[in-house]
């Protein structure tokens, strides 16, 4: 067993209050528990943040902003998370309105992946030829390497083996 000696070992609340009122001072007395937001105050927090939303999509053309991204001083990144995080709990006006905006805005699939088919779009959009022979000049390690995944030639271990059985 662990030995604390006693000037180290944590003092009980109760105890800590209990003195504050033999020295004649008031306790602390706790403030009454904010409220939670209005419908209102929510509603217009969302108005706010699809405003962003849709200034982010008419400028890079998806949703799929880092949690870092902020437009005009508004965390459109995190934003956009809390509603990816909300899921099935978001209300359906929401999540419609988002969709207008990106169908894509929450893919069943990483959004790491999602990210980078952005970029390469962008980089297919400027003219830059995306062939895996060229090792795609000018994109970063991560970008490069799932381009190449994607536009190599399946390789024979991706593919089913042909000379096996199936059951029967």
């Amino acid at each position: 067993m662990w030995r604390i000696s006693p000037p180290h070992r944590p003092t009980p609340v109760s105890q800590l209050l209990a003195q504050s009122s033999d020295r004649g001072e008031t306790p602390v007395q706790p403030g009454p528990a904010s409220l939670p937001d209005s419908a209102e105050d929510a509603a217009r927090g969302f108005a706010r943040g699809l405003r962003h939303a849709r200034a982010y999509a008419a400028e890079h053309g998806h949703l799929c902003a880092p949690n870092t991204v902020r437009t005009e001083g508004f965390a459109i990144g995190l934003w956009l998370a809390n509603q990816r995080a909300a899921g099935p709990e978001l209300a359906p006006e929401r999540a419609a309105a988002l969709d207008a905006l990106d169908p894509w805005w929450n893919p069943p699939w990483n959004l790491w992946w999602q990210r980078i088919y952005h970029r390469a779009k962008a980089l297919v959009k400027a003219g830059q030829p995306l062939t895996p022979e060229h090792g795609f000049p000018g994109t970063t390690e991560n970008l490069g390497t799932w381009l190449y995944e994607q536009c190599a030639p399946p390789t024979a271990a991706s593919t089913p083996d042909s000379s096996v059985s199936s059951p029967t």
